[in-house]
């Protein structure tokens, strides 16, 4: 609440502590930071996941779940090479994954082109 009340009241940045971790939250002058950008802040990591950033031209591993009501973007978006999905789906070509088995999907991560 009181993160909410500084930035309301006009604080760029608002740091958050814990015990088990910490976030800076920086306010944005309109546009939204480039994902190059952003990783730049990161320390040095064996893999990097993004949400997000669906018009960026990187690897693409979308998530889709029919049950949601949500229409997929792989039939758009050249940059998804994989889909994991709840249920057995027509990918149009892009590797499918089951989404109800994490060890596959993190073994397709590690692995991915």
């Amino acid at each position: 609440k009181d993160s909410f009340r500084h930035r309301e009241a006009g604080a760029r940045e608002v740091l958050i502590s814990g015990g088990e971790r910490w976030v800076l939250l920086h306010e944005n002058d309109g546009a939204e930071p480039g994902l190059p950008e952003l990783l730049d802040r990161m320390e040095p990591v064996d893999i990097v996941l993004v949400e997000g950033f669906k018009a960026h031209p990187f690897p693409k591993l979308e998530v889709h779940r029919p049950a949601l009501g949500k229409s997929p973007i792989w039939p758009e978006t050249p940059d998804v090479v994989a889909v994991a999905s709840d249920v057995a789906i027509d990918t149009g070509g892009c590797a499918r994954l089951d989404l109800n088995d994490p060890v596959a999907v993190a073994a397709w991560i590690l692995n991915a082109p």
